[in-house]
C-alpha cells in the first residue's frame, strides 16, 4: 500500500521516474523482508506490492506526462497521466471504508478500462468494472477501503503485461533466458 502512496506522491510531484531499492527479499546486516519478491528459498513469490508497483509501471507508455490536479477529498489521493490520445487516472483511498470520488476532466463520453489492487485481501491486481465518463468528462468511481483503483482510456493491462519469474538451477550469471513475459 505505501508504494501506491510513494507512487502517488511521485506523479503528482512531477518525477518521471522511481526506483524500488530491492524486488526482492535480501539479507544485509539482519533479514530484510521489505521485497516485492519471495527469497529463493521459498521459490521467489510474488508479494502484493509487486502487483501494486506493476499496476502503476504498466498504466502508461513512454513520453506521458502528469496532470494537474485540482479539488480534493480527506485521505483520497489521485494522480493523472496523459499520452498523445490516453489518459490514465489513480485513486488511492487511505481510511479503512469505501469512498465515493468524482473525477472530472477526461474525454467526454471516453469509456475506461478499471483495475483495482488488494480488491479480496488477496494483494493482486484484478480488472474491475469499466468507468464511463458523461458528457461532461466526469466519471465516479467507489474507491475500495486501503486501495487503489486505477482507469485507463489505452487497453493497457497491469497483469497481461507482468513478469514471472521463476527459480533455475543455472547459475547466477545466466542469461536473461530465467525471466519469461
Amino acid at each position: 500500500f505505501e508504494i501506491g502512496i510513494f507512487m502517488l506522491d511521485a506523479i503528482n510531484l512531477g518525477f518521471v521516474g522511481t526506483a524500488q531499492w530491492d524486488m526482492y527479499d535480501v539479507w544485509y546486516d539482519r533479514k530484510m523482508g521489505y521485497g516485492m519478491i519471495g527469497s529463493v528459498q521459498n521459490g521467489f513469490p510474488i508479494k502484493p506490492g509487486y502487483w501494486l508497483l506493476g499496476m502503476f509501471t504498466h498504466a502508461t507508455e513512454p513520453g506521458w506526462r502528469a496532470m494537474k490536479i485540482d479539488g480534493e477529498i480527506e485521505d483520497v489521493w489521485v494522480a493523472a497521466l496523459k499520452g498523445e490520445s490516453d489518459c490514465s487516472v489513480f485513486v488511492l483511498n487511505r481510511v479503512r471504508g469505501d469512498q465515493h470520488v468524482t473525477v472530472g476532466g477526461l474525454p467526454p463520453n471516453r469509456q475506461f478500462n478499471c483495475w483495482i489492487w488488494n480488491r479480496d485481501g488477496r494483494g493482486i491486481v484484478e480488472r474491475s468494472e469499466p468507468i464511463v465518463a458523461n458528457g461532461k468528462g466526469v466519471a465516479a468511481v467507489t474507491v475500495r477501503g486501503v486501495s487503489p483503483v486505477f482507469f485507463s482510456t489505452s487497453d493497457t493491462s497491469p497483469v497481461a503485461r507482468s513478469w514471472r519469474i521463476s527459480a533455475s538451477s543455472e547459475p547466477d550469471c545466466a542469461p536473461p533466458r530465467k525471466w519469461a513475459r
